[in-house]
């Protein structure tokens, strides 16, 4: 069996209920990482730990998109507690597979409304309203510049081997 065809088989059986996934708070605290409650960090220490547990997440498997539009504090918060808790088929020591959290959202109108705002190009924008009826959000710069700095798949795939 090759590699595809075995993480295709594990996901297959995480998704029917047969293999349990993993808790990626779990995981990272088994590796030692430690979960800092955003009260008790000022700004700049919050900010070294964003990017700490973001580097921390992407040596598991876990990358996030769709963050320019968040603050440092506000996406620290949203990862301790919509990714973190949440199950998910993560297999840590694989380079080849990952998981990415659209931070952007889940579908409802307000992540629509923050796509469409900050994230859509010209084509996406246009298509908006003949395909949904809705009014168009006035387009903004994304307030902040992180997206291009996050790690990807290829960053894993990067990592120097622990020693055993």
């Amino acid at each position: 069996m090759n590699h595809v065809t075995g993480y295709l088989n594990r996901l297959d059986a995480w998704l029917d209920g047969n293999e349990g996934g993993s808790i990626p708070i779990d995981v990272l605290r088994d590796r030692g990482f430690e979960i800092v409650q955003p009260s008790r960090l000022d700004d700049a220490t919050l900010k070294t730990k964003l990017w700490e547990l973001i580097e921390a997440l992407a040596s598991i498997g876990l990358y996030l998109w769709g963050t320019d539009h968040l603050g440092d504090r506000e996406l620290y918060d949203r990862i301790i507690s919509e990714i973190l808790p949440a199950e998910t088929l993560l297999i840590p020591d694989d380079p080849c597979t990952a998981e990415t959290f659209d931070m952007v959202g889940n579908g409802t109108d307000e992540s629509a409304r923050i796509f469409l705002t900050y994230y859509a190009d010209q084509e996406e924008r246009q298509d908006w309203p003949a395909r949904f009826g809705d009014p168009l959000p006035p387009r903004r710069p994304k307030p902040f510049d992180r997206d291009r700095f996050l790690p990807s798949s290829e960053w894993k795939a990067r990592l120097p081997e622990e020693d055993a």
